[in-house]
């Protein structure tokens, strides 16, 4: 299954303790990634409200590959030969899947991202993206000495991504 953006189930998760750190004027019980509508709402535009997530976010996902031994990864893929595929400081896309409390599924599993918000002191995980259902390309993504891409949190319309941006 495939998603472009987070899932999010209030009612299946009907205990879900607010996070260490979430502030007293923040509503709870949300999305735990949702932005308040009082705080800034993008960090690719300055509108209160945008399509940022629609169009922004680089359409040009990269390729799912055999690595053979090393197993599958992700490959970058320019529009035409002879391009660079992603430019440094773009942002590819996010890590999308279905969001759970946090603690629900060890931090080490290789099916899950421990998201945190920078807005909050500590920058507590509020949060889970679980990749081992609904997702996309970015559920592909692996270590390497080298990386060419990092993740990171972003605002992006009105809420927290896992982005992953182009650093060489």
């Amino acid at each position: 299954q495939y998603c472009e953006e987070n899932q999010y189930d209030g009612d299946e998760f009907p205990n879900w303790a607010k996070p260490t750190g979430w502030l007293d004027e923040w509503p709870w019980k949300v999305n735990p990634l949702a932005i308040v509508s009082t705080e800034r709402q993008c960090d690719l535009c300055s509108e209160n409200k945008c399509q940022c997530l629609y169009t922004k976010l680089v359409k040009r996902r990269p390729r799912i590959k055999s690595w053979g031994s090393l197993g599958f990864g992700l490959q970058a893929v320019a529009s035409r030969e002879g391009e660079v595929a992603y430019r440094k400081g773009e942002v590819m896309g996010q890590i999308c899947g279905k969001i759970v409390p946090s603690g629900t599924y060890p931090h080490n599993s290789s099916w899950v991202m421990d998201m945190h918000r920078p807005d909050i002191d500590g920058e507590t995980v509020v949060c889970q993206i679980s990749v081992a259902g609904p997702s996309n390309c970015f559920l592909r993504l692996n270590h390497h000495c080298r990386a060419s891409a990092r993740v990171r949190p972003l605002r992006v319309s009105g809420h927290w991504i896992c982005g992953i941006e182009a650093v060489r």
